[in-house]
C-alpha cells in the first residue's frame, strides 16, 4: 500500500475566514493517485497537533499561482462541504453538559451536535478560541481549569468529566464577590 504522502504533489493548509476561521487543506495528488480525505487526516494527526489537522479537503488540479510563482490565496476556491460520515449523536445528558455545549456554541459560532464532537477536528477550533473557551469555564464554574485540559479532552463530555472533578477536588472562591453574595 502507497503511503499517503507519496500520493501528493502539493499540500496546502490555509484559513478561509468567509468559512468561519476553519483550518482547510488544499490538496494536488500526484498523476493517477487519488486522495483520500479520512487517510489523509490520519497521516496529518500522527505528524500535526491536534489543533493543527484541518477539518476539511479540497481537492485541485493545481494550486492557483501569482504571476510570480507564489500561491494565490485569495484565488483559492472555497471548499465543498462534504456529507458527514454516519455516527452516533449523543445529545447533552446533564445540565453540566447542556452548558458547555452553550459555551461551545458561543466560543465556536456552531453549536456541537453530539457531546463527542471534537472541539478541533469536528468543530474548527484551534487554540485561541480554545484560550475564550477555558476562560469561559473557569468564569461559569469558579474553578482552576487549566487550558491543556481542552486540549486533552475536547469534547462536552470529556470537559464535563472534567469540570465535576475540579469542581469537587479544587473549588476557587471568586476575588470580587457576585452580587447578592454575602461577605465574611
Amino acid at each position: 500500500m502507497t503511503p499517503v504522502h507519496a500520493k501528493l504533489h502539493a499540500l496546502w493548509l490555509a484559513r478561509k475566514p468567509k468559512r468561519e476561521d476553519r483550518l482547510v487543506a488544499f490538496v494536488v495528488s500526484r498523476a493517477g493517485a487519488e486522495c483520500d480525505p479520512d487517510a489523509l487526516r490520519l497521516w496529518l494527526a500522527q505528524t500535526l497537533p491536534q489543533w493543527m489537522v484541518p477539518t476539511q479537503f479540497a481537492v485541485l488540479d493545481e494550486l492557483p499561482r501569482t504571476p510570480s510563482g507564489k500561491v494565490n490565496r485569495a484565488a483559492l476556491p472555497a471548499p465543498a462541504i462534504a456529507a458527514a460520515p454516519p455516527r452516533d449523536i449523543v445529545p447533552p445528558r446533564t445540565a453540566l453538559e447542556e452548558r458547555l455545549a452553550e459555551l461551545f456554541a458561543q466560543t465556536l459560532g456552531v453549536r456541537p451536535e453530539s457531546v463527542d464532537d471534537n472541539f478541533f477536528t469536528h468543530l474548527g477550533g484551534h487554540s485561541l478560541v480554545a484560550t475564550q473557551l477555558a476562560f469561559l469555564i473557569r468564569r461559569e464554574w469558579t474553578i482552576d481549569f487549566p487550558l491543556r485540559a481542552i486540549f486533552e479532552t475536547p469534547t462536552v463530555a470529556g470537559l464535563a468529566a472534567s469540570i465535576a472533578v475540579a469542581r469537587q477536588q479544587s473549588p476557587v472562591q471568586p476575588v470580587i464577590p457576585r452580587r447578592g453574595a454575602r461577605l465574611q
